[in-house]
């Protein structure tokens, strides 16, 4: 393009790509509804493959001066776009592009009608004693702006020279466009999301992508999401949050099939548990412990009760031991993780008793315990690992020492979030 038309020629493609783009209803079973009214919906989905061939086509009929000085444009190009062995054949008949419609949106739909994958729509009129005239190229698949000239003159022989060099412009940026491969076409329909967390929002953006765009909420488990022009395969970043529960920042490479995206599900905040356990060492007896959050859903007390019917410890003779426990823990990894891994450490008051009545009191450190727990919404199901350190008190059975004869103790559990 000569430098004196730049200015004029970006305005007109500037029009062109910034263009409104078109209204959608969020849930209609036909992606084509809407089309041919002034809600026109975005670009379908090309049915089979498209010939690698341009479509030439007037974008509206013309008469006169402007249906010559067309017909010499759309010439021009079509002998710029075989210079450079790129196939192109004349549409049969206008686009006939209306002053209410999307013009990339019909002009990909009138390409797709004819097979092709690329549609360059020639315009020219006449402005008193002026022509004016443009090229605009569309990818037939979403309607995606590949290339355009514009530029007007005196209507005069010297016009011709101007509209083969504007052919020469247009075919050169469809020339490089096509050598550096099309981009992936854009999404035919809205996204759907499907979720078991009623009520959550879903947001383009969010996290590490900074601000977010709300798209909705789920209702009855489903998001039909606003039309979102983005290119299928091509990564895009989206939250999902509920008051009461962490977000969680996930990304899609959206397919256009008309498949719905599963949402990650919400892990709820939570202020402490209850927990049952039992495990080797506690197979005749049940543990309750109450563990309350000092921060949620990372550092916890916990007060630990259990009774058994066992000689452990290589206590022969004592039926039950009642013991008490008191303790703090911590987890180790994020609460939006399924599988969360804690170490807790605590002292223990074990009291046994004995055939002939007589109570006896031990205390244990737990110098160290590992947590590994599996949590699904309010629920979680671990195993604890213990190896506690006997004080040997005087009024115990249990000398001082390691109590990990024959093993550590190992504990599963069941736990209930609040």
């Amino acid at each position: 393009m000569k430098p004196s038309r730049i200015g004029a020629a970006t305005a007109v493609l500037l029009c062109l790509a910034f263009a409104p783009p078109p209204l959608l209803a969020q849930d209609s079973g036909d992606p084509g509804a809407g089309e041919g009214s002034g809600e026109a919906g975005p670009a379908l989905r090309a049915a089979g493959k498209l010939d690698e061939t341009v479509l030439v086509a007037a974008a509206t009929a013309r008469e006169g001066d402007a249906g010559s000085f067309l017909s010499s444009l759309s010439t021009a190009f079509v002998a710029e776009l075989s210079a450079r062995g790129i196939a192109s054949r004349n549409a049969e008949s206008p686009a006939s592009i209306e002053a209410d419609q999307h013009e990339p949106t019909r002009a990909a739909e009138f390409a797709r009608e004819a097979a092709c994958f690329v549609v360059a729509l020639v315009d020219a009129r006449m402005e008193g004693t002026r022509v004016a005239w443009r090229i605009a190229v569309y990818d037939a698949r979403d309607g995606a702006m590949l290339g355009g000239d514009a530029w007007s003159a005196y209507a005069g022989l010297s016009a011709l020279k101007l509209i083969e060099d504007s052919a020469a412009s247009g075919a050169a940026e469809l020339a490089r466009a096509l050598e550096a491969g099309l981009p992936p076409p854009r999404l035919s329909a809205p996204l759907r999301f499907s979720s078991v967390d009623e009520g959550a929002l879903v947001s383009l953006g969010g996290g590490s992508a900074g601000a977010s765009l709300p798209l909705g909420v789920i209702e009855d488990g489903l998001l039909v999401a606003p039309y979102l022009p983005l290119r299928v395969g091509e990564r895009a970043d989206f939250t999902v949050e509920r008051e009461g529960s962490y977000p969680v920042n996930f990304t899609v490479r959206p397919r256009d099939d008309g498949s719905t995206v599963a949402l990650p599900r919400l892990v709820p905040r939570s202020e402490g548990s209850f927990v049952l356990s039992t495990g080797r060492g506690r197979m005749s007896g049940l543990g309750f412990e109450y563990r309350p959050a000092l921060v949620p859903d990372f550092a916890f007390l916990r007060l630990d009760t259990a009774l058994f019917a066992l000689a452990r410890y290589g206590l022969k003779g004592a039926p039950w031991i009642w013991e008490l426990r008191a303790g703090a823990g911590l987890y180790l990894t994020p609460p939006g993780w399924s599988f969360r891994l804690g170490a807790a450490t605590g002292l223990a008051s074990m009291f046994t008793f004995v055939a002939d009545g007589k109570p006896y009191v031990d205390l244990a450190l737990d110098t160290f315990s590992l947590l590994l727990e599996y949590h699904r919404g309010r629920y979680a199901f671990g195993l604890e690992t213990r190896i506690p350190y006997s004080l040997g008190l005087a009024s115990g059975l249990i000398q001082q020492g390691w109590m990990d004869e024959g093993g550590p103790l190992i504990l599963g559990s069941v736990a209930w979030k609040y």
